[in-house]
């Protein structure tokens, strides 16, 4: 099931739930349900950044370095 049909399924359950319980429930659940996905995506956007700045800084560390060569090395080469 993908994310936008589980908030969608639970939705619809909190509000059955809440006006099986109490009517006015549903008109405090909706909210919370709505402000609780919010700290758990900034949380993971933050991760991924996170991720992906470790990835760059690795990835330039990498980079090809020039060397130079010294008589001793040219000559080797030259064989």
């Amino acid at each position: 099931m993908s994310g936008g049909a589980l908030l969608v399924v639970g939705v619809f359950a909190a509000l059955v739930v809440g006006i099986m319980t109490v009517l006015g429930a549903p008109l405090l659940a909706i909210p919370i349900i709505l402000l609780l996905p919010g700290p758990i995506v900034t949380l993971e956007v933050l991760r991924r950044q996170h991720r992906a700045r470790q990835i760059k800084r690795f990835r330039d560390d990498a980079q090809a370095r020039k060397i130079g060569f010294d008589a001793q090395d040219r000559e080797t080469l030259s064989r």
